[in-house]
């Protein structure tokens, strides 16, 4: 997800790739894997795009000596099959968009959903997900918190944790922010709460931040 300006060309299919260090953050913060303790297993990344997200996570349980995940993906665009196969085996993956994919009927059930939803219909990928999974787990912008068509919707929804990022990403692979701020916003569909518990990720320094090869799509 990014926020284009007023007037400003989106890219094709939606596709701004998620920063690895946004990913990092999220997983390493201390309140991140205990709100998620039951939730090891199959994992769906729903706009899969080229991987970034499927990569981030898993580079993040390799330092740890463990990979607890099995993933699956849903891509738009066929040109990122050969890809995501690699990643994620060539029988899970899905080739489609995710409001009309297989992995993505409501009767399908995966213990962890998490990814950087369009722009453009990200309400729709929560109500979705939420449906499916026990954990939704969505990189959105902070103020999709503040609206008054969504009142509803966190009246009944309230997520769990709000994880915000204090540096904005850069989804063009050139390394430049918009004027929009970012958060994870951590949904446990086993439990309802009235309240979520905020959490700042840590700071990521600029040599971290700079988009490489693969954010950049090559």
């Amino acid at each position: 997800m990014s926020s284009a300006g007023r007037g400003a060309v989106r890219n094709e299919a939606d596709f701004y790739p998620s920063p690895p260090y946004t990913v990092t953050r999220l997983m390493e913060h201390p309140a991140f894997e205990p709100a998620m303790e039951d939730a090891f297993g199959s994992w769906l990344e729903p706009c899969a795009g080229n991987g970034a997200i499927i990569r981030a996570v898993n580079s993040w349980f390799v330092s740890r000596r463990e990979l607890p995940v099995t993933w699956r993906a849903v891509e738009l665009r066929e040109e990122m099959r050969p890809v995501l196969e690699p990643l994620v085996g060539a029988e899970n993956v899905e080739i489609g968009s995710y409001l009309h994919s297989k992995l993505g009927a409501p009767s399908v059930r995966h213990d962890v959903i998490l990814t950087n939803p369009p722009f453009l219909g990200a309400e729709l990928f929560v109500n979705r997900a939420l449906l499916q999974a026990k954990h939704v787990v969505m990189l959105l912008r902070l103020n999709f918190l503040g609206s008054e068509q969504r009142h509803g919707f966190f009246h009944r929804n309230m997520p769990a944790n709000i994880f915000v990022l204090p540096n904005r990403p850069a989804f063009k692979g050139d390394g430049k922010t918009d004027s929009t701020e970012y958060a994870w916003f951590h949904w446990n569909t086993t439990t309802r709460v009235r309240h979520s518990k905020l959490h700042m990720l840590a700071l990521t320094p600029p040599d971290e931040r700079r988009p490489s090869g693969a954010e950049m799509g090559e």
